[in-house]
């Protein structure tokens, strides 16, 4: 048989999971995603919605915001393609805490429901036939104590979120 690979060393440099999500959106702010960019009405937050440069409104987001969640969509579909069968990819985004990143995406996902139903089949993908990959799933929490498979278990029951 074939013997497995030795394990890597991985860093959180320039070539982290996070890094990568983000240098496809240079420039922008995570909560710039959802939130309408800077404050009030001159930035495009208003109560109805948000108004792009060009004064389109789409669904209450900028133009702006929308090309940066097609983006980051992207690169969700990506990652999940890459870790398909390939441990050693699954064993590297343990090393770089992918745990961490997909729960602070599943936080904004509240505004943007596709990126939530685009992080399921990732998370399944991460998880197949590695260990590490699914303990890796329970070591990090948010700031109420709760686990990603926590917060993805009450979003897919409809259990209500505490106050």
């Amino acid at each position: 048989g074939l013997s497995p690979l030795p394990p890597r060393r991985y860093s959180a440099g320039s070539s982290s999971c996070l890094h990568v999500a983000i240098s496809t959106c240079p420039g922008a702010a995570p909560s710039e995603l959802w939130s309408g960019g800077g404050g009030g009405a001159a930035a495009g937050r208003f109560t109805g919605g948000a108004v792009g440069s060009t004064g389109a409104v789409f669904g209450g987001r900028t133009e702006r915001q929308v090309d940066l969640v097609d983006q980051l969509l992207g690169c969700v579909g990506v990652l999940s393609n890459l870790l398909s069968g390939c441990e050693e990819a699954k064993l590297a985004c343990v090393s770089l805490q992918l745990p961490l990143l997909l729960q602070r995406l599943w936080a904004l996902s509240r505004g943007a429901p596709a990126l939530a139903r685009a992080m399921l089949p990732l998370i399944g993908n991460y998880v197949a036939h590695c260990p590490p990959a699914k303990c890796s799933l329970t070591a990090y929490s948010d700031s109420r104590g709760r686990c990603l498979i926590s917060l993805i278990v009450r979003a897919v029951t409809g259990v209500p979120h505490p106050a």
